[in-house]
Protein backbone atom coordinates (compact mmCIF):
# COMPACT_ATOMS: atom_id res chain seq x y z
CA UNK A 1 0.00 0.00 0.00
CA UNK A 2 1.61 3.37 -0.87
CA UNK A 3 0.34 4.86 2.19
CA UNK A 4 2.66 7.25 4.38
CA UNK A 5 2.44 7.63 8.01
CA UNK A 6 3.97 10.14 10.43
CA UNK A 7 3.53 13.58 10.39
CA UNK A 8 3.63 14.67 6.90
CA UNK A 9 0.12 15.95 4.89
CA UNK A 10 -1.95 12.89 3.61
CA UNK A 11 -4.76 13.70 1.06
CA UNK A 12 -7.61 11.18 0.71
CA UNK A 13 -7.50 8.60 -2.46
CA UNK A 14 -10.36 10.26 -3.82
CA UNK A 15 -8.47 12.94 -4.35
CA UNK A 16 -5.89 10.89 -6.60
CA UNK A 17 -7.90 8.85 -8.58
CA UNK A 18 -8.99 11.38 -11.04
CA UNK A 19 -5.36 12.84 -11.50
CA UNK A 20 -4.47 9.12 -11.72
CA UNK A 21 -6.66 7.91 -14.54
CA UNK A 22 -6.03 10.85 -16.35
CA UNK A 23 -2.20 9.91 -16.19
CA UNK A 24 -2.89 6.58 -17.25
CA UNK A 25 -4.10 7.23 -19.98
CA UNK A 26 -1.27 8.95 -21.33
CA UNK A 27 1.00 6.39 -19.44
CA UNK A 28 4.45 6.35 -21.74
CA UNK A 29 4.28 10.28 -21.51
CA UNK A 30 3.50 10.27 -17.92
CA UNK A 31 6.30 8.07 -16.94
CA UNK A 32 8.95 10.36 -19.13
CA UNK A 33 7.59 13.54 -16.92
CA UNK A 34 6.97 11.62 -13.53
CA UNK A 35 9.46 11.25 -10.91
CA UNK A 36 10.58 7.94 -10.87
CA UNK A 37 9.00 7.25 -7.07
CA UNK A 38 5.52 8.51 -8.48
CA UNK A 39 5.54 6.07 -11.22
CA UNK A 40 4.31 3.10 -8.57
CA UNK A 41 0.91 5.21 -9.01
CA UNK A 42 0.77 4.26 -12.38
CA UNK A 43 0.47 0.60 -11.69
CA UNK A 44 -1.06 -0.03 -8.29
CA UNK A 45 -4.44 0.50 -7.20
CA UNK A 46 -5.53 2.89 -5.07
CA UNK A 47 -8.21 3.24 -2.44
CA UNK A 48 -10.75 6.62 -2.42
CA UNK A 49 -10.62 6.22 1.55
CA UNK A 50 -7.20 5.97 2.02
CA UNK A 51 -4.58 8.47 2.72
CA UNK A 52 -1.55 8.96 0.37
CA UNK A 53 0.92 11.97 0.57
CA UNK A 54 -0.41 15.40 -0.13
CA UNK A 55 3.09 16.07 -1.66
CA UNK A 56 2.65 12.88 -4.11
CA UNK A 57 -0.73 14.50 -5.30
CA UNK A 58 1.04 17.93 -5.77
CA UNK A 59 3.57 16.29 -8.23
CA UNK A 60 1.16 13.75 -10.03
CA UNK A 61 -0.63 17.17 -10.81
CA UNK A 62 2.22 19.32 -12.08
CA UNK A 63 3.29 16.13 -14.26
CA UNK A 64 -0.67 15.97 -15.30
CA UNK A 65 0.11 19.68 -16.20
CA UNK A 66 2.66 18.71 -18.59
CA UNK A 67 1.26 16.08 -20.07
CA UNK A 68 -1.76 18.00 -21.27
CA UNK A 69 0.13 20.78 -22.36
CA UNK A 70 -1.64 23.58 -20.67
CA UNK A 71 -0.66 26.44 -18.45
CA UNK A 72 -0.43 25.81 -14.63
CA UNK A 73 -2.76 29.28 -14.74
CA UNK A 74 -5.52 27.27 -16.58
CA UNK A 75 -4.95 24.05 -15.29
CA UNK A 76 -4.93 25.05 -11.51
CA UNK A 77 -8.76 26.13 -11.27
CA UNK A 78 -9.66 23.11 -13.53
CA UNK A 79 -8.17 20.62 -11.49
CA UNK A 80 -10.28 22.52 -8.39
CA UNK A 81 -13.30 22.42 -10.61
CA UNK A 82 -13.04 18.91 -11.42
CA UNK A 83 -12.09 17.54 -8.23
CA UNK A 84 -15.28 19.67 -7.21
CA UNK A 85 -17.86 17.88 -9.43
CA UNK A 86 -16.06 14.91 -8.56
CA UNK A 87 -17.05 15.15 -4.70
CA UNK A 88 -20.51 16.34 -4.46
CA UNK A 89 -21.32 13.38 -7.30
CA UNK A 90 -19.78 11.09 -4.61
CA UNK A 91 -19.99 10.59 -0.73
CA UNK A 92 -19.25 14.61 -0.01
CA UNK A 93 -22.48 15.34 -1.71
CA UNK A 94 -24.08 15.96 1.28
CA UNK A 95 -21.95 19.06 1.74
CA UNK A 96 -23.85 20.71 -1.44
CA UNK A 97 -27.25 19.37 -0.76
CA UNK A 98 -28.61 22.24 1.77
CA UNK A 99 -27.62 25.37 0.11
CA UNK A 100 -24.14 27.72 0.14
CA UNK A 101 -24.65 29.16 3.38
CA UNK A 102 -24.59 25.66 4.83
CA UNK A 103 -21.98 24.86 2.51
CA UNK A 104 -19.81 27.15 3.75
CA UNK A 105 -20.31 27.15 7.75
CA UNK A 106 -19.85 23.27 7.14
CA UNK A 107 -16.38 23.76 5.05
CA UNK A 108 -14.21 23.74 8.09
CA UNK A 109 -15.75 20.46 8.85
CA UNK A 110 -15.68 18.85 5.45
CA UNK A 111 -11.92 20.02 4.68
CA UNK A 112 -10.28 17.17 6.95
CA UNK A 113 -12.72 14.70 5.44
CA UNK A 114 -10.36 15.15 2.95
CA UNK A 115 -6.63 16.51 4.49
CA UNK A 116 -4.58 16.03 7.31
CA UNK A 117 -2.83 19.62 7.15
CA UNK A 118 -4.75 23.03 7.52
CA UNK A 119 -8.09 24.61 9.00
CA UNK A 120 -10.64 26.78 7.74
CA UNK A 121 -11.58 29.99 9.59
CA UNK A 122 -14.90 31.22 8.18
CA UNK A 123 -16.56 34.61 8.68
CA UNK A 124 -20.19 34.27 6.96
CA UNK A 125 -22.63 37.54 7.14
CA UNK A 126 -26.02 35.51 7.11
CA UNK A 127 -28.04 36.09 4.32
CA UNK A 128 -25.56 38.37 2.37
CA UNK A 129 -24.48 36.05 -0.18
CA UNK A 130 -20.62 36.87 0.99
CA UNK A 131 -17.61 35.09 3.20
CA UNK A 132 -14.34 35.34 3.88
CA UNK A 133 -12.64 31.89 4.37
CA UNK A 134 -8.84 31.66 5.59
CA UNK A 135 -7.06 28.23 4.96
CA UNK A 136 -4.19 28.48 7.96
CA UNK A 137 -1.43 25.69 8.33
CA UNK A 138 -1.56 24.16 4.60
CA UNK A 139 1.47 22.66 4.78
CA UNK A 140 1.40 21.50 0.87
CA UNK A 141 1.76 25.62 0.30
CA UNK A 142 0.41 27.89 -1.95
CA UNK A 143 0.23 29.67 -4.31
CA UNK A 144 -1.19 27.33 -6.74
CA UNK A 145 -3.15 26.24 -4.11
CA UNK A 146 -5.26 29.47 -4.05
CA UNK A 147 -6.62 29.56 -7.70
CA UNK A 148 -7.39 25.59 -7.32
CA UNK A 149 -9.33 26.06 -3.61
CA UNK A 150 -11.04 29.00 -5.32
CA UNK A 151 -12.23 27.64 -8.55
CA UNK A 152 -13.09 24.39 -5.90
CA UNK A 153 -15.07 26.42 -3.37
CA UNK A 154 -16.72 28.34 -6.46
CA UNK A 155 -17.65 25.03 -7.78
CA UNK A 156 -19.20 23.65 -4.91
CA UNK A 157 -21.53 26.91 -4.10
CA UNK A 158 -22.60 26.58 -8.01
CA UNK A 159 -23.60 22.92 -7.45
CA UNK A 160 -25.23 23.75 -3.54
CA UNK A 161 -27.68 25.97 -5.80
CA UNK A 162 -26.08 29.14 -5.89
CA UNK A 163 -25.72 31.37 -8.73
CA UNK A 164 -23.50 34.76 -9.59
CA UNK A 165 -20.55 32.82 -7.42
CA UNK A 166 -17.31 34.50 -7.69
CA UNK A 167 -14.93 33.27 -5.56
CA UNK A 168 -11.50 35.15 -5.84
CA UNK A 169 -8.56 34.34 -3.52
CA UNK A 170 -7.43 37.50 -2.10
CA UNK A 171 -4.17 36.36 -0.03
CA UNK A 172 -1.65 34.04 -0.03
CA UNK A 173 1.23 32.94 1.47
CA UNK A 174 3.42 30.10 1.90
CA UNK A 175 0.74 28.11 3.81
CA UNK A 176 -2.17 29.64 4.16
CA UNK A 177 -4.68 31.91 1.68
CA UNK A 178 -7.75 33.94 2.66
CA UNK A 179 -10.67 33.76 -0.08
CA UNK A 180 -13.31 35.85 -0.73
CA UNK A 181 -16.77 34.11 -1.85
CA UNK A 182 -19.94 36.18 -3.21
CA UNK A 183 -23.01 34.25 -4.29
CA UNK A 184 -26.86 34.96 -4.99
CA UNK A 185 -29.09 32.09 -3.30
Amino acid sequence: MLLMTGTAPQTKGSNLIPTIKALRGQAEIARSVLPEPLHRYLERRLLPSAWYPEEDLNGLMRALIEVLGGSEQEMWPYFGREAAKTHAASSYASFVRHGPETLIEHFPVYWPLLHTSGRWEVSLEPDSGFATLTLLDFAVGMPHYGPLISAYLGELLQLSGASAVNVRCVETDEDSATLEAEWQA
